[in-house]
């Protein structure tokens, strides 16, 4: 019987050995995907939004022009990003409905392909969070953040080597009492540069 325990033991350790293996050989294929490899490089975007979808919510709001920052990088089988975005919306159901603004950060990941030269397109899932604060004098909380989930979707075309101008969708969902969805067309420009030696260390 020991000798039985013994050799699962050692077959357990075996398949362990073989999945972490499989594991690096992915990850290493993975990287090799990208001119750089994780954390690299960084993108950094500029957009300008607006809402173009319309629902209950927008019986008591009205969503006004927004802008962004996107900050991406390579991250294995795909790209991480960091999302920030302004939007304000103005109350119009009647004089009580305060307006308030809406800052939004989020984490994002996803894939991109380049389908011909100089032209890409990404597609990937965001998970964040809303700070909705309402003007002063509402019956509202002054502030409240919520938790907010989406996916989106960008193509870019690159002007230069470094420079790219694009356009990208964004579909969100804010999980208040009652739930606000939201589509948002977007568009802006892009740079990309060499990661500090710094930021490239720490994430290794």
């Amino acid at each position: 019987m020991k000798a039985i325990s013994l050799l699962k033991s050692c077959l357990k350790i075996l398949l362990l050995i073989k999945m972490q293996v499989a594991a690096i050989g992915l990850f290493n294929v993975a990287s090799a995907q990208h001119p750089y490899g994780a954390f690299e490089s960084i993108e950094v975007g500029l957009t300008g939004s607006f809402n173009v979808n319309k629902n209950m919510f927008h019986d008591y709001y009205d969503p006004e022009f927004g802008g962004g920052v996107r900050f991406s990088t390579p991250f294995y089988f795909g790209r991480v990003e960091g999302l920030f975005n302004y939007w304000y919306y103005y109350g119009v159901y009647d004089s009580n409905t305060p307006n308030f603004s809406n800052i939004f950060t989020a984490l994002g990941w996803g894939k991109r392909v380049e389908p011909v030269d100089n032209l890409t397109l990404f597609a990937g899932g965001l998970l964040g969070n809303s700070y909705l604060s309402f003007d002063k004098h509402s019956f509202f909380e002054s502030g409240e953040s919520e938790i907010t989930a989406g996916y989106y979707g960008r193509v870019e075309y690159a002007v230069t080597s470094n420079w790219k101008v694009g356009a990208s969708t964004k579909r969100i969902r804010m999980f208040t009492f009652h739930r606000i969805d939201l589509t948002y067309f977007s568009f802006g420009i892009s740079r990309k540069l060499e990661s500090p030696q710094w930021v490239k260390n720490f994430f290794r």
